[in-house]
């Protein structure tokens, strides 16, 4: 497989039920499930080729240059912790910001991609959010 994403772009990836979707994405994301492995080729981010690097390396590449919008948002967010709390701690895990700055970082975040009433929602539950949307609230 061969694809090419820019600078600033985003890729969609589309398909059938069981074609491959998420395996890739968690393979170029270095994410894959044990037993799993690259055989061969490149993963190339910025003329660096990533399938040599080890875990510290990846973790500063995953959430600062790339990242993945898994396929069951039931399981991306633990229903146990806040919003807010989770955001704050994939974004101080990636940036060496305060708990107030990535708290803020999280508002900004939450209101770009059109979640409403940021500074309320990152007190709220990932169930608090469902259909939160649609109706103005």
């Amino acid at each position: 497989m061969n694809f090419e994403v820019g600078r600033g772009e985003t890729l969609g990836v589309v398909g059938e039920s069981g074609c491959g979707k998420t395996m890739t994405g968690s393979s170029i994301m270095r994410l894959l499930p044990p037993g799993g492995h690259i055989t061969s080729g490149r993963i190339v981010l910025d003329g660096q080729d990533m399938v040599p690097l080890g875990e510290p390396e990846l973790r500063h590449v995953r959430g600062n240059e790339i990242g993945m919008v898994f396929q069951d948002p039931m399981t991306s967010l633990n229903p146990t912790a806040t919003i807010g709390r989770q955001l704050v701690e994939a974004i101080r895990l990636h940036q060496p910001v305060s708990k107030r700055q990535a708290l803020q970082r999280a508002m900004e975040v939450l209101d770009l991609v059109g979640v409403p009433r940021p500074s309320e929602r990152v007190d709220a539950f990932p169930h608090e959010l469902s259909g939160a949307y649609g109706s103005g609230s």
